[in-house]
């Protein structure tokens, strides 16, 4: 091999690595990407209260219509929503902009049985459903259910 041809060759190669990278990339960044961790925190009259918070981790805005629990049954899952209370005066449906955060609280009246939960969900503005990591609802709900524990904040990532 000439030497042209060995610069042409090794010239192709990182072009090639250059245009898949920057595809991937490209591709990755208008994904709608959204993390639900769910957790509890004692209220001011001690008394655990459930909460879900969704961050939008991608670079489109995307607009929240409902949150809440996907519930265990037998044979079948049945979502569980709820009349969140965001704070700020924030309503449903709602706006979450690129890296923003925002952290539902049940009501009090509201709050599901605890050992049927089995994720979180989000449901977004086009009716599509994103549902948070069911591991650490194994913990969440091993942790409401024993009354010996008394954390004053606690979340399951």
């Amino acid at each position: 091999m000439h030497t042209t041809e060995i610069v042409s060759l090794i010239l192709g190669a990182v072009g090639t690595a250059l245009g898949i990278s920057n595809t991937w990339k490209t591709w990755s960044r208008d994904r709608i990407r959204l993390k639900l961790n769910s957790g509890y925190h004692c209220d001011a009259h001690g008394e655990k209260q459930l909460f879900v918070s969704v961050s939008n981790l991608g670079f489109c805005p995307v607009e929240l219509q409902r949150v809440g629990y996907v519930m265990k049954r037998q044979g079948s899952m049945e979502r569980f929503a709820f009349t969140p209370m965001l704070g700020e005066s924030k309503t449903l449906p709602l706006r979450l902009e690129p890296f923003a955060e925002v952290t539902a609280y049940f009501r009090k009246d509201q709050q599901p049985p605890v050992d049927k939960i089995q994720c979180p969900y989000a449901e977004l503005a086009g009716g599509r459903l994103v549902k948070g990591s069911s591991r650490g609802f194994q913990k969440l709900s091993k942790a409401l259910r024993s009354p010996s524990r008394n954390p004053t904040s606690s979340a399951i990532p």
